[in-house]
């Protein structure tokens, strides 16, 4: 298993260092939780549970991480402030959701700040609905418009 994670853990999507954030350190810290270490994680850690506010504890995110393989561990190369290394889930199984037969899978992501673990949150991630992209995508263009003059 342990194996797994680090190989999973190396398909991380940074690219050339040079030319965005190195988070080599980042995803190690976070394959290590994975793998049962708790060393970095942050005594004040935040959990989050998407699907379940009620359900915030290590013991629950244990369980959710446990049941499944890993299938990936990503990351954003740059932004302009530090994203959350992502760790999804491929469950091999279907389930039924709202009626419809669903590929099972589960997602996380960890926030590491000064080399531990500060919030993580797991669950179904938010939908954005394109309608709303396009909607704020208008506002802005016409601000920037309005702006300009």
């Amino acid at each position: 298993m342990i194996l797994l994670m680090i190989a999973q853990a190396t398909r991380v999507l940074g690219g050339d260092p040079a030319e965005g954030t190195d988070h080599t350190q980042q995803v190690a810290i976070v394959a290590e939780f994975l793998a049962g270490e708790q060393s970095a994680v942050s005594p004040s850690v935040m959990i989050l549970n998407r699907d379940n506010p009620n359900l915030v504890t290590m013991a629950d995110l244990r369980s959710y991480a446990s049941e499944c393989p890993i299938k990936e561990i990503t990351a954003v190369p740059s932004a302009s402030k530090p994203l959350p290394i992502a760790v999804s889930w491929s469950c091999l199984r279907f389930i039924e959701v709202d009626g419809q037969a669903k590929w099972e899978e589960r997602s996380a992501g960890f926030w590491v700040e000064g080399g531990t673990i500060t919030k993580i949150t797991f669950g179904t991630p938010p939908t954005i609905e394109l309608e709303d992209v396009r909607k704020g995508a208008a506002k802005r263009l016409r601000e920037r418009a309005q702006e300009g003059q």
